[in-house]
């Protein structure tokens, strides 16, 4: 099984973000991938230079959770471009009561290798694709949530991976 990302620390000192497509800051804590976004199907990995940030988030039950402004200035693909599959509830409500929905959108994920024992994403090493069983949801612009994008626990149902959290070192790695 080879390392997709090996010993990645989730509490390193460093909290700043940078990344092609801009900056952002982690929370103490945060297990933070790098990840990068095609817009269609293909075993082609997208262009290197474009990864971004994404948190693994336990709670989140669905795949993969962005903002349109993060689709499109940080993985450079328009929400419009990608094929729309279904709809996704959110737990936020509008002004009625009624719940919020995200668009689900067709594209394919990729998650990139880090420098090993650290949370930087330099290796010259093509991303793993990452099977996603519905897609990519896309929140309404209007609703400013996440705050970075949110990797699910849903991931894992249609790859096979291996997941390890390491509390003594306080890393993570994946397996595939």
């Amino acid at each position: 099984m080879p390392d997709v990302v090996r010993n990645m620390p989730f509490d390193p000192p460093e909290l700043l973000l940078r990344f092609p497509g801009g900056v952002s800051q982690r929370h103490p804590r945060q297990i933070v991938f790098w990840v990068s976004l095609r817009a269609e199907a293909s075993d082609v990995p997208p262009d290197q230079s474009r990864y971004f940030p994404a948190v693994f988030d336990t709670g989140f039950n669905d795949s993969f959770l962005i903002q349109p402004v993060h689709l499109q200035r940080w993985a450079l693909v328009e929400p419009t471009a990608l094929p729309h599959v279904s709809n996704l509830l959110l737990p936020n409500r509008d002004s009625r009561g009624r719940r919020r929905t995200a668009s689900v959108l067709r594209a394919d994920l990729w998650i990139h290798p880090n420098v090993p024992g650290s949370h930087k994403n330099l290796l010259p090493v093509e991303p793993f694709r990452i099977e996603l069983a519905n897609g990519v949801a896309v929140v309404p612009q209007d609703l400013n949530y996440p705050r970075l994008p949110l990797l699910g626990l849903r991931i894992f149902e249609s790859n096979p991976f291996e997941f390890v959290l390491n509390s003594a070192s306080k890393s993570v790695s994946i397996r595939y």
